[in-house]
């Protein structure tokens, strides 16, 4: 079986809800983002207690802290306020579906031991992301008898402001007794790869160690925003042209540069996929809870989901979101993934029967998945944020707004007031590389992850002059990403031979 924790999750309580005394099956529920859980339970016309409100907030905050063991503390009471408050409301809290989960193992030990039997290997990838919850999940999902590998790269932990646990690696080895193995070679990248030096590099100045060679960053450097935006959709359009494959452009962050060149592709009428929505957004959750309630409504009295009625589903759902007759801002992005769902369906899941199909397909929506179908988009391009493309490559990848601020961000002002970087009229470089602060590492990792999306080549870009969170414009200068000691930054024409 594969899946995610909140697939895996969904799937018992599904079959079990009736041992965790919940008044209807899941399948019934509303998901709900954790942080907009109370407040829709508000609209619903009821309120928590002072207590209740307290245990939420405690559940959320050891969560998204990476305190397994104060979460464990306070998990049964968030439970207990799911079964009482929010389930005889239509509602489930996203993080619910895990919480309830681990219950459900605790108290049905037989189960546990079903589980481990019929799942005698776990494997969990991308294990550098695992948060506290998922990981008091796992510790109850496998016994000492079942086999367990984790695989990850610490390098690539960018989820820590939403609870990636800090030590994983040495807590999993003494808690679940694993062995720790480190792979160097990287298979992806092999044969003197441009790309592949270039994260080399990257990884090399994060672990402290000298940096081999001499690869090189293609940067451009505008006088303003705008300059960045028209020199991407620029570039874009001449990749276009020669067949340059999938391209897409990775932002930090959505805002005003995000949108200076979404308004360049729409005045070049060059059709785009919007993907600038999180994965945690309330309405990506809304959407899920939407679709998944049309799915089983769909099959309800069937045995499963034929190809057929899978198509009329997606049709269905696709007509709502493109006609406006159901709003969301992100409508007609998720059209597009929903026909990009179809076309994996007809491609790789023919001989699946109705009932595996309908499984696979609820288990899509139950874990918020459906991006990981980016690779059938009719698009050419998309636009993301680089926390958002984690495990999606194309052939081209732009990386643009690597300015100082904006780019590690407020962390510049500390690093220049302790002497680790040095600010010229021409940018920012690191002087002092062995100390520099745990944030500007990640910082370093994100950049890792958005350069190594690229097959084939990257490009990078910064301007001379941003606008703040207040709507103000600010002198600025290329950050100190764009020029790490080892790396040499050259221009765009340089880099492809044209000038």
């Amino acid at each position: 079986m594969a899946t995610n924790f909140h697939g895996f999750a969904w799937a018992l309580l599904r079959r079990y809800w009736r041992s965790l005394s919940l008044p209807v099956n899941v399948d019934e529920l509303s998901m709900v983002d954790d942080n907009g859980a109370v407040n829709e339970l508000v609209l619903r016309g009821v309120r928590l207690t002072w207590n209740e409100k307290n245990a939420v907030d405690d559940f959320l905050r050891f969560m998204r802290n990476g305190q397994d063991m104060d979460l464990r503390r306070v998990m049964f009471s968030f439970n207990r306020i799911i079964r009482d408050r929010f389930v005889p409301n239509g509602l489930l809290p996203y993080s619910g579906m895990i919480s309830l989960a681990i219950e459900l193992l605790s108290h049905f030990p037989k189960l546990r031991s079903y589980l481990s039997a019929a799942y005698p290997v776990v494997l969990v990838d991308e294990a550098q992301d695992t948060n506290a919850l998922c990981y008091i999940f796992l510790n109850g999902l496998v016994s000492d008898k079942s086999g367990i590998c984790m695989f990850g790269d610490p390098i690539q932990r960018v989820y820590g402001f939403i609870g990636a646990m800090e030590g994983l690696k040495a807590k999993a080895t003494t808690d679940l007794c694993l062995s720790p193995l480190e792979l160097e070679h990287n298979h992806r990248f092999s044969g003197g790869s441009i790309v592949g030096e270039l994260g080399a590099a990257i990884r090399s100045h994060m672990k402290g160690a000298i940096v081999s060679g001499t690869p090189r960053l293609p940067i451009f450097v505008g006088a303003a925003q705008q300059d960045e935006a028209t020199a991407i959709v620029s570039k874009v359009a001449a990749l276009i042209q020669v067949g340059g494959g999938k391209i897409a452009i990775l932002v930090r962050k959505r805002g005003a540069l995000a949108d200076l060149i979404m308004n360049e592709l729409v005045k070049e009428e060059m059709p785009y996929f919007n993907g600038l929505f999180s994965d945690t957004d309330p309405e990506f959750s809304e959407f899920n809870a939407f679709t998944l309630s049309r799915i089983t409504d769909a099959a309800s009295g069937e045995k499963g989901v034929s190809r057929s009625a899978a198509d009329k589903i997606i049709d269905s759902v696709s007509g709502e979101l493109l006609t406006g007759s159901r709003r969301f801002e992100y409508g007609r992005s998720y059209a597009m993934l929903l026909g990009a769902l179809r076309k994996h369906l007809k491609t790789d899941c023919v001989a699946m029967d109705p009932s595996e199909r309908f499984d696979y397909i609820v288990s899509i929506f139950s874990e918020g998945s459906l991006r990981r179908f980016s690779d059938y988009l009719d698009a050419g391009i998309s636009i993301m944020t680089i926390h958002s493309a984690k495990g999606l490559e194309w052939d081209t990848v732009f990386i643009p707004g690597v300015t100082r601020f904006d780019w590690p961000g407020v962390i510049c002002s500390r690093c220049e007031r302790a002497g680790i970087c040095s600010r010229s009229a021409y940018g920012c470089r690191i002087v002092d590389a062995m100390n520099m602060p745990d944030g500007l590492i990640e910082e370093m990792g994100l950049l890792y992850v958005g350069v190594t999306r690229a097959r084939k080549a990257v490009y990078v870009s910064a301007s001379m002059q941003r606008r703040t969170n207040n709507g103000n414009y600010q002198v600025a200068c290329p950050s100190c990403l764009t020029s790490l000691p080892g790396i040499e930054p050259v221009s765009w024409t340089v880099m492809d031979g044209e000038g």
